[in-house]
């Protein structure tokens, strides 16, 4: 029997923490670019989620920081909302 193929979260997660580690001398957050290229979306997709209310964005003059952990977070939770973040009746 073929073992199924991880669903895109867990995918993500997994990329997540395979190129994140928890050492205390590593930047507390992604760029835009970082972020996007860590869950395999566009840098214009990226800029759009940053400007959600509910994504952890952080605007610092021009520039847009995200928290790794509500980063992780952020993705866990619409990971479970279903389909395209949409829930699920």
């Amino acid at each position: 029997m073929i073992p199924a193929e991880p669903d895109l979260s867990e995918k993500c997660i997994e990329n997540l923490n395979q190129k994140d580690g928890d050492n205390m001398s590593e930047k507390l957050t992604y760029s835009v670019k970082e972020a996007a290229d860590l869950i395999g979306i566009s840098k214009p997709k990226m800029y759009e989620l940053c400007h959600r209310t509910d994504f952890p964005a952080i605007f610092i003059g021009r520039a847009i920081r995200i928290p790794k952990a509500e980063f992780r977070e952020f993705i866990s939770r619409e990971a479970t909302r279903g389909e395209h973040g949409r829930n699920e009746s």
